[in-house]
């Protein structure tokens, strides 16, 4: 039960990466556009690029050299936030595949996926805590054979 239980929290762990990542990419992206559009007027990068970098004043290649440095940042960031969406898409793929009930999928879904405590699905679930700790049992049973057969 463990390992289903570390592998559902993943799902968390990931999707708040994702969200700091995003809002990372964002702030990225600005100050990419911002330093593109702050670049020297005398300067024009596409001729830039083409010249060669030794013929190039010292304001173009600083310019240069920022831009670059800030497209590197946001292109990391999308290469990373693919890889964690694809972690979460397994996670999610993992639980639709695992045939849980209605039940089931709503205390995975707030447990696991809306960081509720054990207690607070319960109340929402107007279950006792022994009902949703037997809902909790059942759900991981079938997401573990999911799993297995990965």
């Amino acid at each position: 039960m463990r390992e289903v239980e570390k592998y559902l929290w993943e799902h968390r762990a990931r999707s708040r990466e994702y969200k700091r990542m995003l809002l990372d990419f964002t702030l990225a992206q600005h100050a990419y556009e911002e330093s593109y559009l702050n670049m020297p007027s005398s300067c024009n990068f596409d001729t830039v690029r083409e010249r060669n970098r030794k013929i190039a004043k010292p304001v173009e290649i600083k310019a240069m050299i920022v831009i670059d440095r800030h497209r590197a940042q946001v292109e990391s960031i999308e290469r990373r936030m693919k890889e964690t969406k694809a972690v979460i898409d397994a996670i999610e793929d993992s639980v639709s595949r695992a045939g849980l009930n209605s039940r089931e999928r709503e205390y995975v879904r707030m447990r696991y996926f809306c960081d509720l405590t054990a207690q607070a699905v319960a109340l929402r679930m107007f279950v006792s805590d022994a009902t949703s700790g037997r809902i909790r049992v059942a759900a991981l049973v079938k997401i573990r054979k999911v799993m297995k057969q990965k």
